[in-house]
């Protein structure tokens, strides 16, 4: 059986139950490295965009063995979905940095440094 869409959910859901436990609102810069809600707000960000990304390839997947059944080995409609998946994934990458700098300014009355930012 195809497991992705199971497996991609559990991904998903245990990135969420993060939101549930009550977290420092900045981070300890002593004691090692610990969570707070910026780094939570983008590992979710970006959890999200490895996930979309992984759906994109299976739905790409999923057309090419619906062509490849149905003898319907169209070159030109590869290459346009091929350019399609491409732009997606462009798309994806900067809507997702848009959406991690969304996080930050979301924080901005508790923002703190970064990991590089403790050196």
């Amino acid at each position: 059986p195809d497991l992705t869409l199971p497996t991609l959910a559990l991904h998903f859901s245990l990135n969420v139950t993060s939101f549930l436990f009550q977290i420092p609102t900045q981070r300890i810069k002593s004691g090692g490295y610990r969570i707070w809600p910026e780094y939570r707000l983008h590992s979710f960000v970006f959890l999200c965009r490895s996930l979309v990304y992984m759906l994109l390839v299976w739905y790409r997947d999923q057309q090419q063995k619906y062509l490849y059944h149905n003898n319907n080995n169209n070159n030109n409609k590869h290459q346009d979905n091929d350019f399609f998946h491409q732009l997606c994934h462009f798309a994806l990458v900067l809507a997702s940095c848009a959406a991690a700098d969304v996080a930050s300014h979301s924080q901005a009355t508790d923002k703190s440094p970064t990991i590089r930012g403790l050196d």
